[in-house]
C-alpha cells in the first residue's frame, strides 16, 4: 500500500507543512531525474566527449583529434596525445584563431554537404609530412600550428579559403579560392599563386567537387597531389547546363535569395573533366574520360609510385563502374576492369579499396550478392572474404605483413566488429574487438596501429589506441559513465534496448529494436516509431542509441525502430526490392512492425505514432497514405514528395530516368494519394534547405489544401536540411511531442486547477495516463499566468483565466471551482459542446443531471446529454456508496446510520492551514492563538459536530447531502440518517456505518462480497492494527473497509468502518473515473 502521509509528530511541527496534503509526501526511494528534451540538447553533451578527426602523426608519436568543449558542445579545438609522455594537451585553441567573420556561402554549402554545418571552431586539419606541424583552417584562413605551441598564419592563404591540401612531401600547399586552385610553399617567404585559369563564366570551378559528388557520392575533393608532389590532378566542372533553383534563406531578419545550380532528376549534370598539371600550373594535360560526357567522376587516386593515375568512371545509369589506368604525362588511359551492377540494380560506390606498392589492389565489391573484399593482381581476381554477411569498411593494410584489417557483420548484423586476415591465407579471419559493442576503426598508413571507436547500449562512444592485433595500448576517450560524466545522473533510469525479428511478406526477417519504459502490470503504453527506411542506412544496431531515445522513453513512450527491405548491410537481395518501386516494400515492412506491436499486451494499439526525416519524412507520408487509420499520428521532417525535384545521382540510381520511367516516378511520389490521409500529420521543413528543397513541402501543402485534408506545419526560417542547434533542436522535438499529445486522446480542461481538488485532478489524470491530446489549467483571474505541475510528469501548465476561456473544441471540463464560479461558467462550457463534470453541489440534485459514481451507477451517465453536465457527489457520499452498493445488491439495505469523521482538507486549503497554524501555536507558543476563521471552533486537538449550514430540522446541509445523494445514486427507498463531524486530520475521511438489511447477511458473507467489489479494499484483521486509518489511505484510489461485524440489536444488521482519501475518491478520482467512463461509452476516440 502506498503511503504519502506518516505520523505527524508534535516535535516535527516546527517544519513548514504545505497546504496540500500530497505535497507532504515523503519519498522513500530517490529515483533518477527524468531526462528532459532541454537537457538532451544542452551543454555539456550527454554523450560525453565527442572527438572527431582522430589521426596519427606521420612518425606515429602523436595522436591528434578534435574535441568539443564542455561549455559549448558545437565548438571544437585541436588536442594532441603524446604517446611517449602519455599526456594530453590542447594544441590549438580555436577561439584564439577566430576572426568572428561569417563563413562564405561556398563553405556553408560544403559543410552542409558534410553534415557539419552546425559545428564551430576547427572542423578539419592535416598533418605536415615531417610530423612537426599541423595545417589548421579556421573561418576561411589557414594556420600552421607547431607542436611547440606556436601558430603561424600562412601568408596569402586567407579570405574564404576552401579545401586546403598539403603536398605529400610537405613542400607545397594547395587550396581553393574564387573557383581557382592556388599553390604556394609551406615554408619560406613565397606566397600562393593561382595555377588554374581565371574563367570568365561563374559556372566554371577548378579543384572542387560538384554538388552531386559531395551530396551523393561522398567525394569532397577536387584535387589530388601526386606522391612526389611533381603533379596535381585537378577536377574542372562547368554547371552552365544545370538548372537554377532559387533558394530562399528566410530568416528572422529577412529573406536572402540564392540562385543554386541543382540538377534535378532527368536534367543535365555539371560537365566534368579531369586535368593533370605541374604545381605551377604548367604542362596541363586533360585526362581522356571517354567519348560519353554524361558520366560521373567517382574517385581519383594516384598509384603509390606516382606513375599511374587511377580514375573510377561511372555511367549516368550507375550500372557500370570502370577503373581507368591513366598515364599522367599524356592523359591517355585504358579500362583496367569494370564493375557491373546486378540485374535491375545499381552500383554502390565505395571508399573501401587500396592500391598496393606491388601494383595490386584490394577492392570491395558486391558481385556475389554481399559486399566483400577481393584482391586484384596481374589481371586476376581472388575473393578474400565471403559468406552471407558484409564487409562494411576497409580499415587498413599492412603491406609488409600482408595483413588486411576491416570492419564487417560476420558475427552479428547488428554489431559491426573489426577483423583481420592474411592476404595469403584469407580463410582464417580474426576478430579483434568485443562483441558486446558496435565497433569501428581507422589505421595509420602502415596498417600497424589502429584507433578503435565503440559504443554499447549503455555506453556512449569510447575510443582507444590498439596495435594491429587489437590489443588496447591506451584509452583515447574512455568516456566511462560514472562520477561527473554528464549522463551519470540518468544511468539509474537508463532503459536497455531489446531486439527481435518479424517476417516481411516474402518471409525475409526484419530486425527491430525496442526501448520500453518501466511498465506497470495491466497498463498500455504509446509507441514512438522512428524510421529512415531508405538505402545506405541501418537504424537498428546494438550501439548507443543516444540520449534522445531515452528522453522519449522517459515521456512514457515505447521507442521502436525496424529496418525494412531496401536498407543497408543485408546484401543486394535485401536492398534491391526498392528498385523502381520506392515507397512500396518499405511501407509494408514498417506496417509489419506495427502489426507486431499491436500483438503486445503492453502496447496501446491506438497510440502508435511514426516519425521520419528526409527519406524517413517521405516514408511517413507514404505510410499514412497507404494505410489510413493505422497510426495515431505521423511526423514528416524535410520530406521528399516529388522525386522529380530531387537530385540526379540519388534518384536515377533507384528510379531510372524520369523521361523514360515517368510512371515509376508518379507511383513513387508522395502526392498521388494525399486524399487518403486520415491520420494527423505534422510537416516540418527548414526554409533554406538546399538538399530536399522546400518546393517538396510546398507541393504537398498545396495538394492537401486543395483536397481539404487537415494537417499541421512547422517551418524553420533560415535553416537547412538538418534543422540543428541546441535551442532549435529542442524547439523541434518539443513541437513534435506537443503535436503527439494533441493527437492521442482528448482535450481536457481542469477548472479550479490551483485548488486542492483541481491539483489532485491534474495529478490523477497524469498518473492514470488519461489520453489527453491537450490539457488546460484554468482558474480565477488572480492565478492567471502562473504555472502548475501536471502531476509528476515534469510538464508545466500555464494557468489560464476562466473569465475569458473559450471552451469551444474542448471535450470535457472537470470543474473544481465551487458553486459560485460553476454557476457562471459550467453552462457556458456545456453550451460550447464541452461536457462538464462538476465537483460542486450545484447540480447534484438537478433531475436533468446524472449524479454518478462509476462503480455504483455507471448507467446513469447516459443521461448527461440533457444538459451536457454530470455531477460528482459529496466526498462522504462517494466513499460510502462504493461500500454500500455490493451489500445492497446482496441483501437489500433497509436503513443506514452513519457518523463521519471528515478531515480538514474537505474545507480546502484554508482549512488545512488553520489546523496547522493552531497546532503550531500550541506547541510553539509565540503569542495568542488566532481565533477560528474557517471553522466555528478550534479544530486543533478537537472535533466539531458541524459541517456546512444548519437546516430547520436541526441537521446540517452536509448531513442532508449524504441522505439525498445516497438515495439518488443507490436507492430512493433506503432510510438514512447522518451525523457529520470535522476532525483534526489533514486528509482522509472516515465513516462509522451501521446498516440494517431486509434480507439476512452474515459478517463473513459481507467480507467475501466486499473483497471482490470494484473500488473496495477490504483490510479486516481482528487484531491490533488490523484496520485502516486515514493517514494510510492518502494517495490511494480505493475505498478501504475494516471492522465488519454483525449488529445484534436488529434482525439483520452490520457495522463497519470505511476510510478513503477525500481528495481522491471523494472528489478528483471520481471525476476522472467519470471522464474515463464517458470516453468509453460516448466520446470514443480512435
Amino acid at each position: 500500500m502506498r503511503t504519502t502521509l506518516r505520523l505527524l509528530a508534535a516535535t516535527a511541527l516546527c517544519a513548514a507543512v504545505p497546504a496540500i496534503a500530497r505535497d507532504q509526501a515523503v519519498t522513500a526511494v530517490q529515483t533518477a531525474p527524468a531526462l528532459s528534451l532541454e537537457r538532451v540538447f544542452a551543454s555539456p553533451a550527454l554523450t560525453g566527449p565527442a572527438p572527431r578527426g582522430v589521426k596519427l602523426s606521420p612518425d606515429g608519436r602523436w595522436l591528434t583529434l578534435l574535441r568539443n568543449r564542455a561549455d559549448d558542445r558545437e565548438r571544437y579545438d585541436l588536442w594532441g596525445f603524446d604517446r611517449t609522455s602519455h599526456k594530453w594537451r590542447m594544441l590549438v585553441d580555436s577561439l584564439k584563431l577566430s576572426s568572428g567573420r561569417d563563413l562564405s556561402e561556398a563553405e556553408k554549402m560544403q559543410r552542409e554537404r558534410q553534415r557539419i554545418g552546425d559545428l564551430k571552431g576547427i572542423v578539419s586539419y592535416e598533418w605536415a609530412a615531417d610530423g612537426k606541424s599541423v595545417l589548421v583552417p579556421v573561418e576561411g584562413d589557414l594556420f600552421l600550428a607547431g607542436l611547440d605551441g606556436t601558430v603561424r598564419k600562412i601568408a596569402g592563404a586567407s579570405g574564404d579559403v576552401l579545401n586546403p591540401a598539403l603536398g605529400p612531401k610537405g613542400k607545397n600547399l594547395a587550396f581553393l579560392r574564387d573557383r581557382r586552385v592556388w599553390v604556394g610553399p609551406v615554408a619560406g617567404e613565397g606566397t600562393p599563386v593561382a595555377v588554374t585559369p581565371e574563367e570568365a563564366s561563374p559556372t566554371v570551378h577548378w579543384g572542387e567537387a560538384e554538388f552531386v559528388a559531395q551530396e551523393e557520392m561522398s567525394r569532397f575533393k577536387g584535387l589530388w597531389w601526386a606522391p612526389d608532389e611533381s603533379r596535381i590532378a585537378v577536377e574542372r566542372f562547368d554547371e552552365a547546363g544545370v538548372g537554377v533553383v532559387t533558394r530562399a534563406a528566410i530568416g528572422a531578419e529577412g529573406t536572402k535569395t540564392f540562385d543554386q545550380r541543382y540538377p534535378v532528376a532527368g536534367s543535365p549534370n555539371a560537365e566534368v573533366s579531369l586535368w593533370v598539371m605541374s604545381p605551377d600550373g604548367g604542362a596541363r594535360v586533360q585526362v581522356d574520360l571517354g567519348p560519353d560526357k554524361d558520366i560521373y567522376l567517382a574517385r581519383v587516386d594516384w598509384a603509390p609510385d606516382g606513375k599511374t593515375l587511377y580514375v573510377q568512371r561511372e555511367n549516368r545509369a550507375q550500372t557500370v563502374l570502370d577503373m581507368l589506368a591513366v598515364d599522367p604525362a599524356t592523359g591517355k588511359g585504358r579500362v583496367l576492369f569494370s564493375e557491373q551492377a546486378p540485374a535491375g540494380g545499381w552500383i554502390n560506390l565505395s571508399d573501401d579499396y587500396r592500391f598496393l606498392a606491388d601494383g595490386s589492389l584490394i577492392w570491395w565489391s558486391e558481385r556475389d550478392g554481399f559486399g566483400h573484399l577481393y584482391h586484384f593482381k596481374d589481371g586476376q581476381w581472388r575473393q578474400l572474404t565471403q559468406g552471407p554477411w558484409v564487409v562494411t569498411g576497409l580499415v587498413g593494410v599492412d603491406q609488409k605483413a600482408g595483413r588486411i584489417t576491416f570492419t564487417g557483420t560476420k558475427d552479428d548484423v547488428l554489431a559491426q566488429q573489426v577483423y583481420a586476415l592474411d592476404i595469403a591465407k584469407p580463410e582464417k579471419i580474426e576478430r579483434l574487438t568485443d562483441l558486446a559493442f558496435v565497433n569501428d576503426a581507422t589505421m595509420d598508413a602502415k596498417g600497424q596501429t589502429q584507433v578503435v571507436s565503440r559504443s554499447g547500449d549503455a555506453q556512449p562512444s569510447q575510443s582507444y589506441l590498439a596495435d594491429a592485433h587489437g590489443k588496447r595500448l591506451a584509452w583515447i576517450e574512455e568516456n566511462k559513465v560514472a562520477g561527473d560524466h554528464p549522463y551519470a545522473p540518468f544511468m539509474a533510469s537508463h532503459r536497455p534496448a531489446q531486439f527481435g525479428t518479424v517476417a516481411a511478406a516474402d518471409g525475409t526477417l526484419l530486425h527491430w529494436m525496442m526501448i520500453a519504459p518501466v511498465m506497470e502490470p495491466g497498463k498500455t503504453y504509446p509507441v514512438f516509431t522512428y524510421h529512415y527506411g531508405g538505402p545506405h542506412a541501418q537504424v537498428v544496431t546494438k550501439g548507443w542509441q543516444g540520449a534522445l531515445a531515452q528522453a522519449i522513453v522517459d515521456k512514457g513512450y515505447i521507442y521502436f525502430a525496424i529496418d525494412n527491405r531496401g536498407s543497408a548491410n543485408r546484401g543486394v537481395a535485401f536492398e534491391l526490392p526498392i528498385a523502381k518501386a520506392m515507397g512500396s516494400v518499405e511501407v509494408e515492412d514498417q506496417l509489419a512492425g506495427v502489426n507486431y506491436l499491436k500483438t503486445l499486451p503492453f502496447v496501446d494499439p491506438k497510440r502508435i505514432s511514426t516519425f521520419g526525416w528526409s527519406y524517413g519524412g517521405y516514408m511517413t507520408i507514404k505510410m499514412l497514405e497507404a494505410h489510413p487509420g493505422t497510426w495515431a499520428a505521423g511526423i514528416a521532417v524535410a520530406p521528399v514528395t516529388r522525386w522529380q525535384l530531387y537530385d540526379t545521382h540519388y534518384t536515377e540510381r533507384y528510379l531510372g530516368d524520369p523521361q523514360r520511367d515517368m510512371g515509376v516516378y508518379e507511383k513513387s511520389n508522395a502526392l498521388a494519394d494525399t486524399a487518403k490521409i486520415a491520420d494527423p500529420l505534422l510537416i516540418v521543413h527548414g526554409m533554406a534547405d538546399d538538399n530536399v528543397v522546400f518546393e517538396n513541402s510546398s507541393a504537398i501543402i498545396a495538394k492537401l489544401q486543395g483536397e481539404a485534408v487537415p494537417f499541421e506545419m512547422m517551418l524553420y526560417p533560415g535553416f537547412t536540411h538538418r534543422i540543428s542547434g541546441p535551442t532549435v533542436s529542442r524547439h523541434l522535438y518539443e513541437t513534435m511531442f506537443r503535436f503527439l499529445d494533441r493527437n492521442g486522446g482528448y482535450r481536457i480542461v481542469v477548472v479550479g486547477a490551483t485548488g486542492n481538488v483541481g491539483r489532485e485532478m491534474l495529478n490523477i489524470l497524469a498518473e492514470r495516463e488519461f489520453p489527453c491530446d491537450e490539457i488546460a489549467a484554468v482558474a480565477s483571474p488572480r492565478s492567471h499566468g502562473t504555472e502548475i505541475d501536471f502531476g509528476e510528469s515534469g510538464k508545466k501548465l500555464k494557468v489560464q483565466n476562466i473569465e475569458n476561456f473559450d471552451f469551444t473544441g474542448w471535450d470535457m471540463a472537470l470543474f473544481a471551482a465551487g458553486s459560485g464560479p460553476t454557476a457562471i461558467h459550467a453552462p457556458r462550457a456545456a453550451a460550447a459542446g464541452c461536457v462538464v463534470i462538476d465537483n460542486s453541489s450545484l447540480y447534484r440534485m438537478d433531475p436533468d443531471v446524472p449524479l454518478v459514481v462509476p462503480e455504483v451507477n455507471p448507467d446513469a451517465i447516459d443521461g448527461y446529454t440533457k444538459k451536457n453536465i454530470i455531477a460528482n457527489p459529496n466526498c462522504s457520499t462517494a466513499q460510502m456508496v462504493v461500500a454500500l452498493k455490493p451489500l445492497h445488491d446482496a441483501a437489500k439495505i433497509k436503513r443506514v446510520v452513519v457518523a463521519t469523521y471528515q478531515s480538514v482538507s474537505g474545507a480546502g486549503k484554508d482549512g488545512m492551514d488553520e489546523l496547522f497554524e493552531q497546532t503550531r501555536a500550541i506547541y510553539m507558543p509565540t503569542g495568542e492563538m488566532s481565533p477560528p476563521q474557517k471553522f466555528t471552533k478550534q479544530i486543533a486537538f478537537n472535533v466539531i459536530p458541524h459541517i456546512d449550514v444548519f437546516l430547520d430540522d436541526g441537521s446540517t446541509k452536509e448531513e442532508w447531502k449524504m441522505v439525498a445523494e445516497t438515495k439518488k445514486i443507490l436507492d430512493p427507498k433506503i432510510k438514512i440518517t447522518a451525523t457529520c463531524v470535522r476532525v483534526p486530520v489533514f486528509v482522509g475521511h472516515s465513516e462509522a456505518i451501521n446498516i440494517e438489511f431486509e434480507n439476512e447477511i452474515s459478517a463473513k458473507e459481507a467480507q467475501d462480497i466486499l473483497r471482490e467489489a470494484p473500488g473496495v479494499m477490504l483490510i479486516d484483521k481482528r487484531e491490533d492494527g488490523g484496520y485502516v486509518t486515514p493517514i494510510e489511505c492518502v494517495g490511494e484510489y480505493a475505498t478501504f473497509v475494516s471492522r465488519v461485524r454483525e449488529d445484534p440489536t436488529v434482525d439483520s444488521g452490520l457495522s463497519l468502518w470505511c476510510v478513503s482519501d477525500n481528495l481522491r475518491k471523494g472528489a478528483a478520482l471520481n471525476a476522472v473515473q467519470i471522464a474515463e467512463l464517458l470516453g468509453r461509452r460516448h466520446l470514443k476516440k480512435g
